[in-house]
């Protein structure tokens, strides 16, 4: 049975270029979070989309560098210093 982001999607990548170019490549597509699960984003069909394998890779590094940041950036509604277990930077200190 194909799930709603499969069927959203139309099991292809759904990764769209700055130029309005969308990338279309079925094969090892992964599930991408919008808003990074790493920093709270939820595994809801409205947070995730269906990346190719390339362009999964791509999105992370644009959110979260090259290796592990010491700070992460917020998401909407989020304050920075979330580390990867959700727990506030200050909180997780004590």
């Amino acid at each position: 049975m194909l799930s709603l982001m499969e069927l959203r999607d139309r099991g292809a990548c759904a990764f769209v270029s700055k130029g309005g170019r969308r990338c279309n490549e079925k094969a090892f597509v992964e599930f991408h979070h919008v808003d990074p699960h790493g920093v709270g984003g939820e595994a809801t069909a409205g947070n995730i989309q269906l990346r190719c394998r390339a362009h999964n890779a791509y999105e992370g590094e644009l959110f979260y560098g090259h290796g592990l940041p010491a700070e992460r950036p917020a998401l909407p509604g989020r304050s920075a210093g979330i580390n990867r277990h959700g727990v506030a930077e200050e909180e997780a200190a004590h």
